[in-house]
């Protein structure tokens, strides 16, 4: 009677990968990385004033007034982090203070409290973080008045071409331009908004398609493609465990390791023979779609450690094969998942004298989480 070895191996497999998931679920990988504020930068002048909101990635916003009491209010959206100081006392260009915090989970606020009405001021992008500036009253007049003599002198310049009187088409033309220009700032201000939101929608989309990783415990049904061992052992069982990295986009990483074993008796001597077949195998992943439903499909090689005990001893080899995948798993909740899958491998051994595909179907199911 052949004693049942307890596969040691799979054991230390599902040990080392449920470690691995441990440590993604308690420390934030780089892979995916989110914007932080790492500073906010204060700069005075005699008439300016300026403050740099400084951060590691672009940044994307949007920015509103409220009364009572009056406030400027910038919220930085998808940011995973603050890293600066959180309040700084300004008390000049009608600024009291500036304030900052988390708003929301992934939204952080950036708060100036006036002293009175709300100052001349302006927001710009610069690389990785914003410019907010303050002007005095003095100097933003000068602006204004700058700004005015410049609009002066571009309606001195020549007409592109002259304008023929009882002209009905060109008179048209310069109402709709005139009335442009009238809308100008209305025209900017809803461009502005429009980007805002697709810069919101596409920080949206990186977040959703950060990089991931999935574990998961399987167990499938085999059945050997080679006609003299399924004759012998007919189907079985097969278990293993799976690793699953995203390393770009759809685009992800997978390892596993399965176990089989089965023992038999042959119908015609009344032989007891028993197989054992480990494949350890990797390869890549292609997700189709990610939501709650993921349909995937991939290749991939294995190697395969194959052994087969009958009276007349025992017979081991070890070779590479390849395989292909392809199955959908679901999301249910808390990052718990239940996968579905079909595999097809190819690994061709020599046993005795014959050389045998110890490969074949598999269909089964897994159950993990995805972090």
């Amino acid at each position: 009677m052949i004693k049942k070895k307890i596969p040691i191996f799979p054991c230390l497999l599902l040990l080392f990968l449920f470690l691995v998931a441990l440590s993604f679920s308690k420390e934030k990988s780089d892979l995916g990385q989110l914007p932080i504020l790492k500073d906010i930068v204060l700069s005075k002048s005699k008439s300016v004033f300026e403050v740099k909101i400084l951060s590691n990635l672009y940044l994307t916003h949007r920015h509103f007034e409220l009364s009572n009491p009056n406030r400027i209010i910038i919220d930085l959206y998808s940011l995973e982090d603050i890293q600066t100081s959180r309040y700084f006392e300004v008390n000049d260009f009608g600024i009291r203070a500036i304030r900052v915090g988390m708003f929301k989970t992934d939204i952080a606020r950036v708060v100036f409290d006036l002293t009175e009405k709300v100052p001349p001021y302006k927001i710009e992008e610069i690389e990785r973080g914003l410019k907010v500036s303050f002007w005095s009253e003095e100097a933003a007049q000068m602006k204004r008045q700058e700004l005015k003599i410049e609009g002066v002198k571009e309606k001195e310049q020549p007409k592109a071409f002259p304008e023929k009187e009882g002209s009905k088409e060109l008179k048209e033309i310069k109402e709709f331009l005139d009335k442009m220009s009238e809308n100008s700032e209305e025209s900017k201000r809803i461009l502005k908004d429009l980007a805002d939101v697709l810069n919101q929608i596409q920080a949206k989309r990186r977040k959703e398609e950060k990089k991931f990783v999935r574990i998961e415990a399987l167990g499938n049904y085999f059945q050997p493609a080679e006609k003299a061992l399924k004759d012998v052992y007919k189907n079985g069982m097969m278990y293993g465990a799976e690793l699953n990295i995203g390393i770009w986009e759809s685009l992800e990483l997978w390892l596993a390791q399965k176990y089989f074993s089965k023992k038999a008796i042959e119908e015609v001597s009344g032989e007891e023979r028993k197989i054992s077949l480990i494949p350890l195998e990797g390869g890549l992943k292609y997700r189709l779609k990610k939501g709650t439903v993921n349909p995937y499909f991939g290749v991939g090689a294995g190697y395969y450690q194959y052994k087969e005990v009958n009276l007349s001893g025992e017979i081991k080899d070890k070779k590479i094969g390849f395989i292909g995948l392809g199955g959908c798993f679901f999301k249910i909740k808390s990052g718990l998942i239940f996968d579905i899958y079909a595999h097809y491998s190819y690994c061709r051994v020599t046993s005795g004298a014959n050389k045998i595909n110890v490969g074949g179907f598999r269909v089964g199911v897994g159950f993990g989480f995805e972090y």
